[in-house]
């Protein structure tokens, strides 16, 4: 039997659970379709501190495809400051936006705009462009893709971005394809000790609120290596993209 199809069984076998849903296990993980305000995971179950809006709805917990809309005004999920930001890691996250606009699937930034605990950044302009945040909790760095147009309105993609600390930005990949970012500006940190609210629909303490469907996060508190980020994008691109 093909490695893939080995991976579709193992798959389908553990779905049945709100956790380990990837043929690699993460260390959070947020699944839209089963319970919006929890994340599963190795350290414990998570949750929300808080769930804003009234415009958001759960689809069929049973769809294979599940996901939550959000409506892109005062719509999130807050995990607060439960999710220590690990010193390596990797995200991969499904969603569909309803407009591409300035807006973010995930990630922790501070009143202001910048802090020195920001870190795992899905975030996106009016062209498309992705764009990340990581710190050192002394400074913290910002950069972006230099593709424009890699998110497009109403259309499911898998995004994955991996952090370690030899690096001096981001790794982005598209629906299992490697993009090329920018150099990061180290910038000064607004404040050492700022709080660090990360959230799903919305930039941490700041505006940037998602408009449209978010299928599942999952965040792991190391590097992947490219044979097990190729492993998870290939099962949420086969049941998010198509």
């Amino acid at each position: 039997m093909a490695s893939s199809a080995l991976t579709q069984l193992a798959l389908g076998a553990r779905d049945l659970l709100p956790w380990a849903v990837s043929p690699v296990e993460p260390w959070y993980e947020w699944r839209g379709s089963y319970d919006a305000t929890k994340m599963f995971g190795s350290g414990g179950t998570l949750t929300a501190s808080a769930v804003n809006g009234t415009n958001s709805a759960w689809t069929d917990p049973n769809d294979p495809k599940g996901y939550r809309s959000f409506g892109g005004s005062g719509n999130s999920i807050d995990m607060g400051t439960q999710l220590g930001r690990p010193a390596e890691w990797t995200i991969i996250a499904a969603f569909n936006p309803g407009a591409v606009g300035t807006e973010c699937v995930c990630g922790s930034m501070d009143a202001g705009g910048g802090s020195a605990k920001a870190w795992g950044r899905i975030d996106y302009d009016g062209t498309g462009t992705l764009k990340y945040s990581f710190g050192d909790d002394t400074l913290w760095s910002a950069g972006a893709t230099t593709d424009a147009g890699l998110v497009v309105a109403n259309t499911w993609v898998v995004v994955t971005l991996r952090y370690t600390t030899t690096q001096t930005v981001v790794e982005f990949w598209v629906d299992g394809v490697s993009k090329a970012v920018t150099t990061t500006a180290t910038n000064a940190a607004e404040s050492s000790g700022a709080s660090r609210s990360w959230r799903i629909a919305k930039l941490g303490d700041f505006n940037r609120n998602f408009n449209g469907d978010i299928g599942q996060v999952l965040i792991w508190n190391r590097p992947l290596s490219d044979g097990e980020r190729a492993d998870v994008e290939g099962v949420m691109i086969a049941k998010y993209v198509g």
